[in-house]
């Protein structure tokens, strides 16, 4: 028989639709009685699914760690792209690309592509004449992914770089990820051989995260877990490229250490001045005492290593600083990425990101297990921070492959120094914040070289969540990280907000308007300045026509 059980015994064919992924992540609503009237907290529990409930119809069993306890409700959404309780390199299930249908012979031909509108400088800019020829690496589709893990994992940044059509050389001397002393950057070969590459513009962008045990904060601690303390500090801020009584059985780990730093930095160096992007990912620095990151006087960061400061100043490069827990990591993680300007556009929200955590579940260094120490637990990046950077570097591919083709088709001007103008301007006042313990308690985020919100078209649409019932219908919610003029608002109260005629300021006692009426009230000087803007934005664009009254339907 073709019927199943279900439906030989009830009569009624079985819905699948509410079965849902054992093990993924779950939000389960909160209760109103649940939610806090002193503190703006989260309107959900951020839990695991266990399944069905067998005593309450509609209703799942969610796993709540934080309470900790098994909530069993019906308001509940899943996130069925992510897992928990899997290994850290395959919690996220990403969706496999659809290929393109063949619309057949029969089918009506599509619309002719849009012509390019030429863009008219204003009287402030400055316009160069004579179009810059464009270099190989703004028509490169690959990527070179230095030290970067496993190779196959399904949602690292190879893997979003490939649904976005673009193929990655990942390099890493560990053969448990699948490479070796092949890919070894301490052999001069592997290194010679990436050197060309970097020099021709074979890559559109790099993304490097170098070693960082010789320069991690929790040498200056002593670890309760090891019987011999941990491993002694080896580097500081006075002596930066080593100290001078490092113990003997630690000087050639410090030697690899700085020579991975400067052939690192060379290759960056070199992809830039072919016209690459790059992004270069470490540790924050805890060493200054002023900052609200500190936790001891000599920590010693790689962006105090001579060959890293020269990168920055040769390039001109910005420096954002966030917590990793912010997007999706277990434990708090505070890491600091050194990005060209191209990057730096989709990159500059990560700045405004704050942990929000009292406590975390894992702690990055400090503590060794059976595995290792907890550091090299945490050295992989959570699969949104993945995302984020694919998305980045994807999104500023595109957009100068349409500059250099705009500039040989028509006689465009090829730069500007007005054409990309922040939408936000936060200058977040961090003075007076209280210095953190590791891994424990909330530390705001500091803003790094004009940290701004990145655009919501940076950041595509993170993976469907789906309510619970069968009967609800799927729902898109918005991006794990997305930066919009709220969320900058709630970090920075005094934040002005600059647009097209929109000038005004938002104080801590001043709360967004609800009707336009009493928008007008607060400053009508200034909404209706940015009422007429945006309705001549409109215009310019082509968003609609003027017809007669008359001729409405």
């Amino acid at each position: 028989s073709n019927r199943s059980s279900f439906e030989s015994l009830t009569g009624q064919k079985p819905k699948v639709m509410p079965i849902l992924p054992f093990g993924c992540r779950a939000y389960a609503v909160k209760p109103r009685v649940a939610y806090s009237k002193t503190a703006m907290e989260p309107r959900a529990w951020v839990g695991i699914n266990l399944g069905r409930s067998l005593l309450s119809p509609g209703a799942y069993h969610v796993w709540v760690p934080n309470v900790p306890r098994v909530v069993t409700t019906s308001d509940v959404y899943f996130d069925e792209a992510s897992y928990p309780w899997r290994p850290q390199t395959s919690r996220t299930a990403t969706a496999l690309a659809s290929p393109v249908a063949d619309p057949g012979a029969d089918q009506p031909p599509g619309l002719p592509p849009r012509e390019p509108t030429p863009v008219k400088p204003s009287a402030g800019d400055t316009v160069e004449t004579a179009a810059t020829p464009p270099s190989p690496a703004h028509n490169s589709r690959s990527v070179l992914l230095l030290f970067s893990g496993p190779y196959n994992r399904p949602d690292g940044i190879a893997a979003f770089l490939a649904q976005a059509g673009f193929t990655s050389d990942s390099i890493d001397n560990n053969a448990d990820n699948g490479g070796g002393t092949k890919h070894d950057l301490l052999t001069d070969s592997c290194y010679q051989q990436l050197l060309e590459k970097c020099t021709s513009g074979a890559y559109a962008a790099v993304v490097a995260s170098p070693p960082c045990s010789t320069f991690s904060v929790s040498r200056f601690f002593t670890s309760t877990t090891a019987d011999d303390g941990g491993p002694p500090p080896v580097r500081d801020q006075d002596n930066i490229l080593g100290l001078p009584d490092t113990p003997p059985h630690h000087t050639r780990e410090l030697t690899q250490a700085n020579l991975l730093v400067q052939r690192t930095a060379s290759l960056l160096r070199a992809a830039r001045d072919a016209g690459s992007e790059y992004l270069l990912e470490h540790p924050a620095g805890r060493g200054h005492v002023a900052s609200p990151l500190f936790l001891h006087s000599r920590h010693g960061p790689l962006w105090l290593m001579p060959d890293i400061k020269a990168l920055l100043a040769h390039d001109s490069g910005s420096l954002i600083t966030f917590p990793q827990c912010a997007v999706g990591a277990r434990a708090q993680k505070y890491t600091t990425f050194l990005c060209t300007p191209g990057l730096h556009a989709g990159l500059r929200g990560l700045a405004l990101l704050p942990c929000k955590h009292k406590t975390h579940e894992k702690h990055v260094g400090g503590s060794a297990g059976p595995t290792g120490w907890s550091s090299s637990e945490h050295a992989a990046f959570p699969a949104d921070l993945n995302y984020i950077i694919a998305k980045a570097i994807a999104t500023r591919a595109s957009a100068v492959t349409r500059r250099d083709s705009s500039e040989r088709d028509t006689a465009v001007p090829s730069s500007t120094t007005n054409a990309f103008r922040p939408p936000l301007e936060s200058n977040p006042d961090l003075t007076g914040a209280e210095a953190p313990r590791e891994e424990t308690d909330h530390v705001p985020s500091p803003s790094q070289h004009d940290a701004q919100p990145a655009d919501p078209d940076t950041i595509a649409a993170s993976p469907r969540f789906r309510r619970g019932l069968g009967a609800y219908p799927l729902r898109n919610r918005e991006p794990s990280v997305l930066f919009t003029a709220r969320t900058a608002r709630e970090l920075n109260p005094d934040l002005r907000c600059r647009g097209s005629g929109c000038a005004f300021t938002l104080s801590a006692e001043s709360p967004d308007p609800k009707t336009r009426k009493q928008a007008l009230r607060d400053d009508r000087n200034g909404w209706t300045a940015a009422e007429r803007a945006e309705i001549a934005k409109h215009e310019a664009n082509g968003s609609w026509r003027m017809i007669d009254r008359s001729e409405v339907p």
